[in-house]
């Protein structure tokens, strides 16, 4: 048989053994491990020598008892790593004899093999991953002339049986393959014990079979090339907290060896965003640096990101992705700094086994020069729904910190929430769901946990008409009923793991339509800072059936003693008990009972006779510490408020674990969408607070916002907050002078300064001075409360802002003068007049044609004819390729005909375009391939295989496109194709190879490869990531086609609308919101004229009414 292979090879090369040993030699966490191995080895080295019967003895049958069998085989593996770094054949001896009457014994085995009686998912993660890599560390010693192994059965000694080897490898593969589950973490937990089994398969034919089903899974068994594009689409493994970075560390391992394996593939040049994407885990953490957001089945404290920091730092540092070497050494330096160095140890580990790679794979790590890791201010999670908030601008982070997160969906070990809610305060996690019992011991079977702490109940959530409730179809846990909708994040400021334009203002506004209960609800969630040690979360939910509205239930959970209530004038709230307030409806699917929504289980319950008045609960923790947190309602509306207790938040910290949880709920009749909850949560160490009230804003009898009034240190502040339903809503308000069109926006006012926000708006006028968002809608501006000074301030760009090659930048001043007027606004690009603005707003645009950086600053003048310059900032304008698709899949849909392209079942069939785009067989991935030093692309269907161009000559017809069944990378010429990018029309057409013949669906919706004109529109193709809902890309797409130009402009102007229309409503209205003309225009060739030369000088929004409502901005100078 052909055999290729050298040993060892899985883990480590032999070539790299020198690396190791000075590895050792230089450093003494190195000699350590060594040493730790040889301490464990040695003695049983010593004794097997004089009697090898007795460890050889001991090994279990099959089944047998777990814990001698993993001993057995780590030592094995350990005795044999020994032999590889020191030459001693005494440890090879060892190894090589334990392996002798394990493969025996497997090999014997028809049908499954279990090591023992029990779950075979363990097995395959402890027990089958040691064999094959004991073989890769000893096969030196078992090919030498003269080896002999010890025969349990027999009492002799035998040559090496390496048929045995080779069926107890394939056995153990099979066994992977055929026994496990699919689409789950369980296919990556099992994989290793495939992969090392295939790799040590001697026959290259057969390990080629094995190491193809490996790569592209089975029936029973997803394959790596799977696991891959999980991580990839998702951002990251698509679990709960605690079940998403196990297996992303497991595939960043799995694709290790690959890579190691067979480079051609060149996985991590096409899965490269794996690694950046695992830099994303520790965001996960809480200020106070143990505790980790917690959504769906996870542990409060377990977040082990230093484990996958090593990995992604090995990896980078192999291939030379030198800044996520760096990225990850910066991490790594502060992990092992924290805990005193690093000083990794060796253990038998129980289930996956990665223990050896602290000594083959870490490199040394000089602790010099150590910082502190950065986190982001913002994240989401789309695949869980979550939407999170950071802020760390204060002096103690631990104790001052703030961090919260809403959000929800349905993923493997998620928890039925709704949209839900976490806060941190003060040290610790103070507002938090029911938490995870944990997998042991079948506790997640427990009456409790399914009952309340997996569903609604035991959520900060809104409760629809006391019935909230899952469903066991389409489930991932079908008997507990949990699937639901998921929730989107309709936007946010910063965006994720972007910086923040304040310093004191974050927010998020996240959407669920909620098809299992018939309803909608949005929910807005702002992080606001008012001083460096104070600050509170502003919290805003709407919430409707979409059928009858009975009444809305607020729930909030927060750890601590105890509730208490008072009203605005700080009189306690009268609280009666109430008895069976809550009932829960008992749901039945899989033969099992969930009762809905779970509330049965709060105790204590107490409630007020309904009121209008605001209220202000109180909730203290007083165990390690005296902490409280305040939550303030406005008045205005008819609630009914309760004080109870529910069952204990599992893994409650600051002495509480294990302590019935305080819980605040808030009833309202009828719906809660155009009257929202609002709540305000400020964490405190003082009994009363720096919040002093809350009211609510209004847009006529809807609630769009609230003001809120702190003290703080002795300082009086109001925040307006602002929160629309939608980007396109106006609110405006009399006393005080505000008006905002946008979704959410913040105006703070203290006796120096006032700061105007917008998270995402259009524009927000206090008292005359209007600031206006970004092309992003984001704005911030600060400024002296009282007479101004002579002053200017470059609102936009930012400093170190990124853009692209031809993207216009927006040039954005502020200016004020103390004494006559300004006159205009100069705008210097490195340090050269570009444009100066003469009237307010003070706003340019500017187009980028050179890569580079740029320094950009503002000066003003005034009528006294004194000039002032603002602060020089530097942007960064960077070349864009938008022929480089890779790393994302794709919906290809065709201009000409707004069909998808879809791939055949059948290798060598024709493609198929299909009326939609969501199934997988419409899916495409671009794989880079290297032809003789050019580069293409492989379009790869999720389905089957990658695209071909046929020739003149082909069969099924001449030039048509067909689905080849053939894996990434191939290079074959009809296979490989070039990607042009129309920039001006953001189309894309795909040429086979460099042959002039592009991919073409033709008037019977047959796809060919034809030398067709570039303007031709059945040739092109807009590509939409699988990532991005149509109706959302839709949206995107129509927003993108409807531009204004010129702008700013002296009356005249065009709009491009989409080219399909033949006239089109426009709204135009002035900077104060009142409409000046409403009617329909003619569109000519995709374009609307219009005029305002009459109109005066100032800013006007004009609503474009195509199939979705857009906003435009035009500013008349």
């Amino acid at each position: 048989m052909a055999q290729s292979l050298t040993h060892p090879h899985i883990w480590i090369k032999d070539a790299e053994k020198q690396v190791i040993l000075d590895k050792i030699s230089q450093n003494t966490w190195a000699s350590n491990l060594l040493n730790q191995y040889k301490s464990r080895v040695d003695s049983k080295r010593d004794s097997h020598k004089i009697n090898p019967s007795t460890i050889i003895s001991s090994i279990p049958s099959l089944p047998g008892n777990r814990t001698t069998h993993r001993d057995i085989l780590t030592l094995g593996f350990d005795a044999s790593l020994l032999y590889w770094l020191t030459d001693n054949e005494d440890y090879g001896q060892l190894a090589a004899d334990i392996l002798y009457n394990y493969t025996k014994k497997i090999a014997q085995i028809s049908g499954n093999v279990d090591f023992h009686s029990g779950d075979y998912l363990i097995d395959s993660r402890e027990a089958y991953t040691k064999p094959p890599m004991i073989y890769d560390f000893v096969h030196g010693f078992l090919v030498k002339s003269g080896t002999t192994v010890y025969d349990i059965d027999t009492g002799t000694r035998v040559p090496f049986n390496f048929t045995n080897s080779e069926t107890a490898f394939k056995k153990l593969a099979d066994n992977v393959f055929n026994r496990g589950g699919i689409n789950s973490n369980h296919p990556v937990l099992e994989a290793p014990g495939a992969l090392f089994n295939v790799l040590s398969i001697e026959n290259d034919a057969t390990r080629q079979t094995y190491f193809n089903n490996f790569m592209n899974g089975t029936s029973r068994q997803n394959g790596l090339t799977w696991m891959m594009n999980r991580c990839k689409d998702s951002g990251a493994w698509p679990e709960a907290t605690g079940y998403s970075i196990g297996p992303q560390r497991i595939i960043l391992e799995l694709m290790e060896v690959v890579d190691r394996y067979s480079p051609s593939l060149n996985i991590f040049n096409n899965y490269k965003v794996i690694l950046e994407d695992s830099f994303f885990f520790e965001n996960y953490r809480f200020p106070n640096g143990s505790e980790v957001m917690r959504f769906g089945d996870a542990h409060r404290t377990r977040l082990n990101t230093e484990d996958l920091m090593e990995r992604v730092f090995v990896i980078s540092k192999r291939k030379g992705y030198t800044n996520l070497e760096l990225k990850a050494e910066e991490m790594l330096k502060a992990f092992y700094s924290a805990k005193g160095g690093f000083n990794p140890t060796v253990s038998t580990q129980t289930l996956e086994w990665n223990n050896p790679l602290n000594l083959l794979w870490i490199s040394n790590i000089a602790l010099v020069n150590v910082t502190p890791i950065s986190y982001s201010s913002s994240i989401t999670i789309d695949y869980a729904g979550i939407a999170m908030q950071r802020n760390l601008n204060t002096n103690n982070r631990v104790e001052s910190g703030l961090m919260g997160y809403t959000g929800g969906a349905h993923y493997v070990h998620s928890h039925l929430s709704g949209i839900d809610m976490e806060i941190y305060g003060l040290g610790a996690v103070m507002g938090t769901g029911g938490g995870d019992v944990g997998a042991g011991n079948n506790a997640r079977d427990g009456d409790e946990f399914r009952n309340y702490h997996r569903i609604y109940a035991g959520h900060n959530t809104v409760i629809i008409n006391g019935t909230s409730k899952g469903t066991g179809v389409g489930a991932w846990k079908a008997d507990n009923q949990i699937k639901m909708d998921k929730t989107v994040t309709l936007a946010a400021e910063p965006v994720s793991l972007a910086d923040p334009i304040a310093s004191n203002f974050t927010f998020s506004a996240q959407v669920l339509d909620d098809g299992i209960n018939n309803a909608r609800q949005q929910r807005v969630f702002s992080v606001i800072r008012t001083s460096d040690n104070t600050g509170y979360y502003f919290d805003l939910f709407r919430s409707k059936s979409l059928g009858t509205n009975n009444f809305h239930d607020y729930v909030y959970h927060n750890v601590g003693d105890n509730v208490s209530m008072v009203d605005a004038s700080n009189n306690p709230i009268s609280l009666t008990p109430q008895v069976n307030r809550y009932p829960s409806v008992e749901s039945v699917y899989a033969g099992k009972s969930i009762f809905f929504p779970g509330w049965h289980y709060f105790e204590q319950v107490n409630t007020s006779a309904p009121t209008t008045t605001s209220v202000k609960a109180t909730i203290p923790m007083t165990k390690q510490g005296v902490r409280y947190m305040h939550m303030l309602m406005p008045g205005g509306e008819s609630r009914e408020y309760t004080a109870c207790k529910g069952p204990a938040t599992i893994e409650a910290q600051m002495g509480y674990d294990g302590i019935k949880t305080p819980i605040v709920t808030v009833r309202q009749p009828g719906e809660a969408w155009d009257r929202p909850f609002i709540s305000v949560f400020e964490p405190s160490r003082n009994a009363s607070g720096t919040v002093q009230s809350v009211e609510n804003l209004y847009t006529g009898a809807k609630i769009v916002g609230a003001k809120v009034t702190s003290l703080v240190n002795g300082v009086i502040m109001t925040d307006y907050i602002i929160s629309n339903e939608n980007n396109g809503e106006t609110y405006t308000s009399t006393n005080p002078n505000i008006s905002f069109t946008g979704r959410f926006a913040i105006i703070r006012i203290t006796p120096t300064t006032i700061s105007q926000y917008i998270g995402q708006g259009q524009q927000l006028t206090y008292l005359g001075q209007t600031l206006y968002g970004d092309t992003d809608g984001k704005a911030y501006l600060e400024y002296a409360n009282g007479p101004q000074p002579f002053a200017v301030t470059l609102l936009s760009p930012f400093n170190n802002q990124e853009f692209l090659l031809n993207q216009e930048v927006q040039l954005y001043a502020n200016a004020t003068t103390d004494t006559g007027n300004i006159t205009k606004v100069e705008f210097y690009i490195n340090g050269t007049l570009y444009q100066e603005a003469t009237t307010f707003p003070y706003l340019l645009n500017w187009t980028p044609t050179m890569v580079g950086n740029y320094t950009i600053k503002a000066k003003a003048y005034n009528s006294g004819g004194n000039s002032i310059e603002s602060t020089e900032i530097t942007i960064v304008v960077n070349d864009v390729d938008k022929t480089d698709l890779t790393g994302d899949t794709y919906r290809l849909r065709n201009v000409a005909t707004g069909k998808f392209l879809g791939a055949n079942s059948s290798a060598g069939q024709p493609v198929i375009m299909r009326d939609t785009a969501e199934d997988n067989d419409r899916h495409w991935e671009f794989v880079k391939v290297d032809v003789s030093g050019t580069e293409y692309y492989n379009i790869d269907s999720k389905l089957n295989g990658v695209l071909r161009g046929t020739g003149g000559t082909f069969g099924g017809g001449a030039y048509l496109i067909v689905s080849t069944g053939n894996q990434p990378t191939n290079s074959d010429v009809d296979k490989v194709w070039t990607v042009h990018y129309n920039q001006a029309d953001d189309t894309y057409r795909f040429e086979v190879k460099d042959g002039g013949r592009f991919m073409y669906e033709d008037p019977n919706g047959n796809v060919y490869n034809y030398a067709v004109s570039d303007t031709d529109a059945r040739s092109k193709w807009q590509v939409i990531p699988a990532s991005v809902t149509l109706s959302d890309q839709e949206n995107e797409l129509q927003e993108s086609l409807i531009k204004v130009y010129p702008n700013p402009t002296s009356g005249a102007f065009e709009i491009t609308v989409p080219k399909h229309l033949n006239s089109i409503k426009l709204e135009v209205s002035n900077i104060h919101g009142q409409l000046i003309s409403s009617k329909m225009y003619d569109v000519n060739g995709g374009k609307v004229s219009l005029d305002i030369t009459d109109k005066p000088n100032g800013v006007y929004f004009i609503k474009v009414n195509a199939e979705k409502p857009s906003f435009l901005k035009v500013i008349k100078k």
